[in-house]
């Protein structure tokens, strides 16, 4: 496999950058929402807090479309061999671009 822009590859780096981004600014809008805001009463009923593996999950999610279009945008190329048809009169192999 070959890509038209190999250089882009390099903005793979990028995905663990973004990733430490994210979860650095989840936990500064934890600490600011404990630090401003006032305890509920326990007669109040209280939202139950998010799972964190939803979280989790969602960055996840964000991470991988992230790498995939940085692959993409890579433009991949593959060269595949197919054997010749029965008909032909040449019976080598021929070489089609799969894009």
């Amino acid at each position: 496999m070959t890509f038209q822009w190999p250089l882009a590859l390099i903005a793979l780096v990028l995905v663990p950058v973004v990733i430490a981004l994210y979860v650095l600014r989840e936990r500064r809008r934890d600490d600011y929402a404990a630090r401003f805001t006032t305890p509920t009463p326990a007669a109040e009923p209280r939202r139950p807090p998010r799972p964190a593996g939803a979280d989790i999950f969602r960055s996840h999610c964000c991470s991988s479309r992230l790498a995939a279009l940085v692959v993409g945008v890579a433009r991949p190329h593959a060269s595949v061999e197919r054997p010749a048809r029965g008909g032909d009169r040449d019976h080598r192999a021929s070489t089609l671009p799969c894009r």
